[in-house]
């Protein structure tokens, strides 16, 4: 305005040539004055004289039939209307933040205004830019080998008043050809708390079995239709690229194998003025809470300003805390942050990293009931897929409305002295000595409640926060030079620790983690390189063979304590052939079998030993009949054919089974036509041995059992057959029993 102002300006003081010079200098700006009025009058009068005019006319016409006339008012109205309406002129628009090439039909600009034949004016609706986007990307993620997740925020009233739609296509690197499918939305704002924008999950699962199989990677693109929402003449297809894989980074195991955590808390959008004294005792009551199996996403969308972070700063550097900075969603819908595209970012992000995922906010805390534990919790809600909290009201007092922020640390850490005259105190000294006093007692207060009743009497008798801190030191950590003392036990514990040929795996891990996490106490982190390397060094001989599978097909450096131990257990348990508990605790205790571990017990059973082994419910034992001595009941079947053949090109095995003692003997074939044969070896092997005779052989009706060399040598040697009915393995339960043991051993 300025500008304009000083340009008018200039023009005005210009000096052109004086028409009248012979007139005096007032008397011939009057003139030019009076002169210049009387123009404008005379065109004023016209132009009212003119609307007088249009106007009576107008009048006139709605009282002359229209029959004596080929004009109308609308003819009029549209006369006046094409003098003071001009077209506006053509609109270009020019996408600079669109992530996708779109395919979209240019739109057509119709004229402002049309005349239909029925003397009615239709009106124009001429459509410029964009009122919200049609899909923001967050994140698309892989669900499985042939299954996949995008995260984003779409309009809003596209989704409530429409019916947009998806396609998915998977373009291979290696192959021209695209593998397409539809995609499937899902809104996870079931109760409207979204503004502009919502969060849409869009789920792309493909018929093949493995997207990318060959593992020369390709890339996913998302086709996002408006499906005539929003503009039901149009139906836009926005182009986007979503994800990309390159060659020989898609790991199928990651799907099945075994999670790095236990719990993982994938929290919502911080914002506001937070409390670090409140954030560090979230953090550190929940990691204690989900221990060292554990880890926290944080999301800042404002909140985490220099104080929070210094909070978070530590536990980031134990690998405790991944912080996400996601400030820049703000621009698209602030209200919440968004936190329902938030959450389900974080699960489908991570979710092949963790047994159980938790939401909640930083101002909730997780309540255990007492004798109880995190892991008792939720292995009690292993059959379900999903559960609620149910929240109650603690403490509201999240946000920094004064200068709680360091309320107790400082009061613990460095003390305070009271004076012994008071009364020389100034108004402010004493409001400072009020508050030091209520922080020194609060302190105090938290850690009498946080000590268990037998460690209270040694603090009760503490007059500050600083002595009962300073016993407690003392009693559990001692000095300085006790403490580094400890720390250099706990480090020759921990290298002089060996896995003895009697103890299984889990308990010697939980040595180990024992040790670690004393260390760690002492201010001693160890890696977890350190921590596989160790056990990997120290398992007994019969593990080499998997010992060496695992240091040749894993990089020791990233391979996770969680795979290794699940890797060494899984071993084990091939090694006992999946027995139950009971046999293997007494194999233990007659000392049947060497460096067999004690055994505790266990009731509940294997769920995949239960799955896998029961094929049908067995017969009535009620009537069952046992051997009273060696040899006068022998089981025997024959299992195969296998479909790698061993180094002497066998494909079956044959068990005979000793009722009595249980005593099995293994033999391979390489046709089923050696069963005779191979009898007759067992038989004189046994009755030399034991002295003994075979009384009765019950196998199944096959017919290597029932040919008449067979029946007739069990006739001349006076064995009694026991045949069992066809399709009924239940009757021999024993030698059926047997070959899955044998199965699961080799295996």
């Amino acid at each position: 305005m300025y500008t304009k102002k000083k340009q008018h300006n200039t023009k005005q003081n210009k000096t052109f040539p004086d028409p009248e010079p012979h007139l005096p200098p007032l008397m011939k700006r009057e003139s030019k004055f009076e002169r210049k009025h009387v123009h404008n009058a005379t065109e004023l009068k016209l132009l009212l004289a003119t609307l007088l005019l249009l106007c009576s006319v107008a009048t006139l016409l709605q009282f002359i039939p229209l029959r004596f006339t080929n004009i109308s008012p609308s003819n009029l109205h549209l006369c006046i209307s094409s003098v003071s309406q001009q077209p506006p002129p053509p609109f270009t628009s020019h996408s600079t933040l669109s992530p996708s090439s779109s395919s979209n039909t240019p739109l057509s600009t119709p004229s402002s205004t049309q005349l239909l034949p029925n003397g009615t004016i239709k009106r124009a609706f001429i459509p410029y830019g964009s009122a919200a986007y049609n899909f923001i990307t967050m994140g698309a993620y892989r669900g499985g080998t042939n299954t996949f997740a995008i995260v984003g925020l779409s309009s809003k009233p596209l989704h409530v008043y429409g019916k947009p739609t998806y396609e998915c296509e998977w373009i291979p690197f290696s192959s021209p050809k695209p593998i397409i499918t539809m995609g499937y939305k899902i809104i996870p704002d079931i109760w409207g708390y979204d503004h502009v924008y919502t969060a849409v999950v869009v789920n792309c699962t493909f018929n093949h079995t493995i997207i990318n199989g060959d593992n020369n990677g390709g890339k996913l693109v998302l086709y996002a239709s408006t499906s005539g929402a929003g503009d039901t003449n149009f139906n836009l297809t926005d182009r986007i690229e979503v994800l990309q894989e390159a060659p020989n980074t898609l790991d199928v195991s990651l799907f099945v194998s075994e999670p790095k955590y236990d719990y993982f808390y994938c929290g919502s959008p911080l914002y506001g003025d937070l409390s670090p004294q409140r954030v560090r005792e979230w953090i550190t009551y929940h990691v204690w809470l989900f221990g060292p199996r554990s880890h926290f996403v944080i999301y800042d969308a404002g909140g985490v300003h220099e104080e929070v972070l210094e909070v978070l700063k530590p536990w980031m550097e134990l690998g405790f805390v991944t912080l996400q900075d996601i400030r820049d969603q703000e621009r698209f819908d602030g209200y919440l942050h968004n936190q329902f595209m938030v959450v389900n970012d974080c699960l489908h992000r991570y979710k092949f990293m963790a047994k159980w995922m938790f939401f909640f906010d930083v101002d909730e805390y997780i309540y255990v009931p007492p004798n109880n534990t995190i892991k008792t919790v939720v292995d009690s809600l292993s059959k379900y897929d999903q559960f609620i909290f149910n929240m109650m009201p603690m403490n509201n007092k999240i946000c920094l409305y004064e200068d709680y922020g360091k309320t107790c640390r400082d009061i613990v850490e460095e003390d305070f002295t009271v004076p012994v005259d008071t009364s020389a105190l100034n108004a402010s000294q004493e409001k400072e000595l009020k508050k030091n006093k209520q922080k020194n007692l609060k302190a105090l207060f938290t850690l009498q409640q946080a000590v268990t009743d037998p460690i209270f009497p040694r603090i009760m008798g503490a007059k500050t926060a600083k002595e009962a801190w300073n016993t407690l030191q003392e009693e559990f950590q001692g000095s300085v030079k006790v403490r580094a003392v400890k720390l250099q036990s706990l480090r020759r514990d921990f290298e002089l620790l060996k896995m003895k040929e009697s103890e299984i795996v889990k308990d010697y891990y939980s040595k180990v983690k024992e040790i670690v996490n004393q260390m760690r106490a002492f201010g001693k982190y160890i890696l977890d390189k350190k921590i596989v390397e160790k056990i990997l060094i120290i398992m007994p001989q019969k593990f080499d063979p998997i010992v060496t599978t695992i240091e040749e097909t894993n990089d020791l450096s990233t391979l996770s304590e969680t795979k290794l131990v699940g890797s060494l257990e899984a071993y084990e348990q091939r090694l006992f052939g999946h027995f139950n508990t009971h046999a293997l605790k007494l194999l233990h205790e007659k000392n049947m079998m060497r460096y067999l571990p004690s055994i505790k017990e266990n009731n509940e059973g294997c769920e995949g030993c239960l799955l896998g082994k029961q094929h049908r419910f067995p017969f009535s034992t009620s009537g069952a009949w046992r051997a009273k001595d060696l040899l006068e009941l022998i089981h025997t079947d024959v299992c195969g054919p296998m479909r790698t053949p061993s180094h002497e090109n066998n494909r079956y095995f044959i068990l005979f089974i000793d009722d009595f003692s249980r005593m099995t003997w293994v033999y391979f074939l390489k046709e089923k036509s050696e069963v005779f044969g191979v009898f007759k070896k067992f038989k004189a092997l046994v009755e030399n041995q034991s002295g003994k005779r075979i009384k009765v052989l019950r196998s199944d009706h096959d017919k290597e059992y029932i040919s008449r060399e067979f029946e007739r040598f069990c006739e001349d040697e006076g064995i009694e057959r026991q045949l069992t009915v066809a399709y009924s393995p239940q009757q021999n339960e024993v030698s059926e029993r047997k070959n899955r043991t044998v199965m699961e051993m080799a295996r």
